[in-house]
């Protein structure tokens, strides 16, 4: 019966075609799924979806009882947009399979991945941490001077991370493996950033103007329509046990090489300490 809702869900809310033969990719391994490693959500996000899935085949042991969505969003598409196209009275919009959590606009409603990953994460009710790779694409830096916002350029190869915790968490026992993380970084050459996360007034983007500094961004967690913040938000109403969602800004105009270089680090001095100092 719910394989039948399911198939009926994704019929009800295709935009694309391919969409009727693509599945979100579940990998479950261990008996109890404590974490989950989700990439892939924003559509031109594919090259760290690729080099997290190398990096977990050299490493298959190294991070037990987790579950991976290493390609959160499964469809086709020659667009380079965060998200496949649809067509609306105003024109065609993207369709962000990150923006249909808790508060989805008209755009994102239903959009069938989304309605996917929410139906099916629910088989998985021992999850407590989410580690969420991005790729950042901004050229532009914000940051606040006097009452104004103004943009900057920003180094091509700054890195940022948000730490979104449950109201009773706080950042204080996250700060030792951040700051671990950032010397690394710092050490392999790669930028911090400070300023704003994001802003963009007007649009549906899921966070606006949350100070980053030294590439650090701890926000608690809001209903925002992004999955990451979704899924703390749960965890805090008692529908799941998340605790904290982590987001790693891959910068996009990185090369794949250097790109790995980071995502090599991040495991080596955050994921894998943070994770073992829980047990």
């Amino acid at each position: 019966m719910a394989l039948l809702e399911r198939t009926w869900k994704k019929l009800a809310n295709t935009i694309n075609l391919d969409s009727l033969t693509s599945s979100v990719i579940f990998e479950p391994t261990g008996l109890k799924q404590k974490q989950l490693f989700i990439s892939g959500i924003h559509l031109d996000e594919l090259e760290t979806s690729n080099i997290l899935k190398g990096w977990f085949k050299n490493n298959p042991h190294a991070v037990p009882n987790s579950l991976k969505m290493l390609r959160a969003n499964p469809e086709i598409t020659d667009e380079s947009e965060r998200g496949v196209l649809k067509w609306t009275w105003r024109g065609k919009k993207p369709v962000d399979a990150n923006r249909g959590y808790g508060i989805p606009d008209k755009v994102t409603k239903n959009y069938w991945v989304s309605e996917e990953i929410k139906d099916r994460i629910k088989d998985y009710p021992d999850l407590e941490y989410v580690f969420s790779f991005h790729e950042d694409i901004e050229n532009e830096g914000y940051r606040k001077e006097g009452s104004k916002v103004v943009t900057f350029n920003k180094d091509n190869d700054s890195f940022y991370m948000y730490d979104i915790f449950a109201r009773n968490e706080g950042s204080d026992r996250v700060l030792p493996f951040f700051d671990e993380l950032r010397k690394t970084l710092r050490q392999a050459g790669f930028g911090l950033y400070t300023g704003l996360d994001d802003y963009k007034p007007g649009t549906h983007e899921t966070v606006q103007g949350n100070p980053v500094y030294d590439g650090y961004c701890p926000q608690e967690s809001i209903i925002d329509g992004s999955f990451e913040n979704w899924m703390v938000d749960k965890g805090e109403h008692g529908l799941n046990k998340v605790k904290r969602s982590f987001i790693f800004e891959i910068p996009k105009s990185l090369t794949s090489e250097k790109k790995q270089e980071m995502v090599q680090i991040i495991f080596d001095k955050f994921i894998i300490p943070f994770l073992n100092s829980n047990h």
